[in-house]
C-alpha cells in the first residue's frame, strides 16, 4: 500500500506526574501503517511540538492532528494544542479519542478546536475516518464517530456495546515511540524499570471506574509468548533490568500470568503488577516471589466494607489483610490505592478507611500508598448517576472538566469545610507515603519532597488536617496546570519554560 501521509498523534501534557510511555498512540500506530499511513508520535511533555508540526516537508503529508485526553490538567493542554492546531494549521482536522470524548462526545464535539471524535477503540476506526477525508466524504455511518454536519447539526453515529474479548489483537508498533525516556530509575522494581501493558479492560463492575461502560466488564490480554517476546525484542533497544506490568488487571487468567512470571525469571528480570485483591494468595504471592517478582500494586479503596459493597469492588478488608501478610512473608513491597468522599460514606466510614491503612502498614512496614484518591464524578461510571442524584452539577463547558482530578474535592454534597479537609487527606498521604513519585526525577523535587515527607508524616499520625498552608501551596501549584487566562496561569507558562529546562515535569 502506497504512502497515505502522515498522522500526528499528539500526547499532552498531564500536570506534575510521572513519565509514562504513549501505549494507545502505539498501538494505533500499528493499525495506521497496515493502512498505509504513517504515524508521527509527539510527546509534549519531552517534544518541541511547534517546531515538529511546523516543519515545511510535513505539512503537504499532514493528514490529521490526533489527541486523547483524560479530565484533569491534561484536559487544559489538549485543548489548548487543538486550538494551536486550528490556528497554524488550517484545514488538518483534529480528531479526539480516549474516556473522555467517548462519554462526553456532545460537549467535545461542540469546542471550536475539536473536528471529530472517535468514541471507544480506535483501532479500525481511525483509518476508516482517515480514508474518508482522503476521498472527500463525510464520516457518515461510521459507528461510533461523531462529528458537524456542512448545516452545523451534531451527528452522533451509533457506538455498539464494544467487549475487550472482541477487541483487535493488541499489537504495539515499537518503531513509533522511543521508550528511552520512559524507563524510570528509582521506581522500587530495580535498577531502571520499563513500563509495559499488556491487557485490555477488567472483569469487574466497579462504580468509579470507567471499563464497566468502556470494556463492558470485559478482559483480553497478550499472550504470554507475545509478551515475553515483546520483552526479548526491547531488552535489545533498551536497558532496563526491571518491569512494571501498568495493566488494569494483571492476573485475570492464572495461567498466563504464571506463564510470563516463569519468563520474567529465566531472563533474570525483576517486575511489579496491579492486580485485583480476589486474585492472590499466599501460595500464588509465594510462587511471585519466587520468580522476580518484587512489588504488588491493587486498590484496597476502602477500609468500610458497607462502602466496598456500594462500589461493588468485589472485595472485603480481609482479603487486604492478607495480601499484606502474605507480601510480608515472602519479603515482598506492595503499593496501594484508596478513595474516600462517597456520598454515602460517613465519617466513620471515613475513619475505617484511615485505621485500615495504618493497619496494613503495621503488618507489613514496606508497603506503601500511592496517596488518597477523592471521589470524581467521571461520566460513564455508575458512580456518575449517584453524585447527580446527590446534587453534582456537571460543567457546562468542556475546559471546566479541567478542574476535576482525583486530589481536588468537587463534591456538592459534603461542606467546603469538609471538603478542605478531604483535600488535606489526600495531600498529606501524598507528600507523607509517595515519594516514589518523584524519586530520580529532579533533585530539586526530591529535595522538596524529602523536606515534606517527614513533617506529613508527623500529620498524619496526629490526624492534623484542619490546616496546612504548605500543603494549599502543592495544590495551587498542580491547580494551575489548567486552563485559564488568569495572571497566575501566565506566570506559571513562564515558570513552566524555566522548568523545562531543569527537566522538571
Amino acid at each position: 500500500m502506497g504512502d497515505r501521509g502522515v498522522v500526528a498523534m499528539v500526547m499532552p501534557r498531564t500536570g506534575p506526574t510521572l513519565l509514562f510511555a504513549p501505549y494507545n498512540y502505539m498501538a494505533l500506530a500499528t493499525d495506521l501503517k497496515a493502512r498505509g499511513y504513517e504515524p508521527l508520535l509527539l510527546d509534549e511533555r519531552l517534544d518541541d511540538v511547534d517546531t515538529a508540526l511546523l516543519d515545511p516537508a510535513l505539512r503537504p503529508r499532514l493528514k490529521a492532528v490526533c489527541l486523547s485526553s483524560m479530565m484533569g490538567p491534561q484536559l487544559s493542554y489538549a485543548l489548548a494544542r487543538s486550538a494551536w492546531v486550528k490556528e497554524h494549521l488550517p484545514g488538518v482536522p483534529t480528531i479526539w479519542g480516549g474516556i473522555l470524548p467517548t462519554e462526553l462526545p456532545e460537549q467535545t464535539i461542540a469546542h471550536p478546536a475539536v473536528d471529530v471524535i472517535v468514541r471507544g477503540w480506535g483501532e479500525g476506526l481511525l483509518p476508516d475516518l482517515l480514508d474518508r477525508y482522503a476521498e472527500g466524504a463525510t464520516p457518515e455511518g461510521l459507528s461510533g464517530v461523531v462529528w458537524t454536519d456542512s448545516e452545523g447539526v451534531i451527528q452522533l453515529n451509533d457506538l455498539p456495546k464494544q467487549k475487550s474479548s472482541e477487541h483487535p489483537p493488541l499489537v504495539y508498533d515499537w518503531d513509533s515511540c522511543d521508550l528511552s525516556p520512559f524507563i524510570m530509575e528509582g521506581y522500587g522494581l530495580g535498577r531502571r524499570t520499563l513500563v509495559m501493558i499488556t491487557s485490555r479492560g477488567c472483569p469487574h463492575e466497579c462504580t468509579f471506574c470507567y471499563g464497566p461502560q468502556f470494556h463492558d466488564s470485559t478482559w483480553s490480554g497478550q499472550a504470554a509468548e507475545h509478551v515475553l517476546d515483546d520483552v526479548d525484542h526491547l531488552a535489545k533497544r533498551y536497558d532496563f533490568d526491571s518491569i512494571f506490568f501498568n495493566d488494569d488487571n494483571f492476573a485475570v487468567k492464572w495461567s498466563r500470568t504464571a506463564a510470563i512470571a516463569e519468563g520474567m525469571a529465566k531472563r533474570g528480570l525483576t517486575y511489579g503488577m496491579s492486580f485485583h485483591a480476589s486474585y492472590l494468595n499466599d501460595e500464588r504471592i509465594g510462587f511471585l516471589k519466587k520468580t522476580g517478582c518484587v512489588r504488588l500494586y491493587w486498590g484496597p479503596e476502602s477500609g468500610s466494607p458497607r462502602i466496598l459493597n456500594i462500589l461493588k469492588k468485589g472485595q472485603t478488608p480481609e482479603q487486604n489483610i492478607a495480601i499484606a501478610r502474605a507480601a510480608k512473608k515472602h519479603d515482598m513491597g506492595a503499593l496501594m490505592g484508596f478513595m474516600v468522599g462517597h456520598p454515602q460514606e460517613t465519617e466513620a466510614d471515613l475513619q475505617m478507611t484511615l485505621d485500615h491503612i495504618d493497619e496494613l502498614m503495621a503488618i507489613h512496614p514496606g508497603m506503601d500508598i500511592s496517596d488518597i484518591k477523592i471521589f470524581t464524578p467521571y461520566p460513564g461510571t455508575e458512580f456518575y448517576a449517584d453524585a447527580l442524584a446527590h446534587g453534582f452539577k456537571p460543567p457546562e463547558r468542556l475546559e471546566d472538566w479541567s478542574s476535576f482530578y482525583w486530589n481536588k474535592s468537587n463534591l456538592p454534597w459534603l461542606t467546603p469545610k469538609q471538603q478542605d479537609r478531604l483535600e488535606i487527606i489526600s495531600y498529606t498521604s501524598l507528600c507523607a507515603f509517595a515519594t516514589w513519585r518523584t524519586v530520580g526525577l529532579n533533585p530539586l523535587q526530591n529535595g522538596v519532597v524529602s523536606a515534606l515527607n517527614k513533617a506529613e508524616q508527623l500529620r498524619w499520625r496526629k490526624r492534623a488536617f484542619s490546616y496546612a498552608p504548605e500543603l494549599k501551596v502543592i495544590q495551587k501549584y498542580v491547580d494551575l496546570h489548567r486552563l485559564d487566562e488568569s495572571l497566575g496561569r501566565r506566570a506559571w507558562n513562564r515558570l513552566r519554560r524555566v522548568l523545562d529546562r531543569m527537566e522538571v515535569r
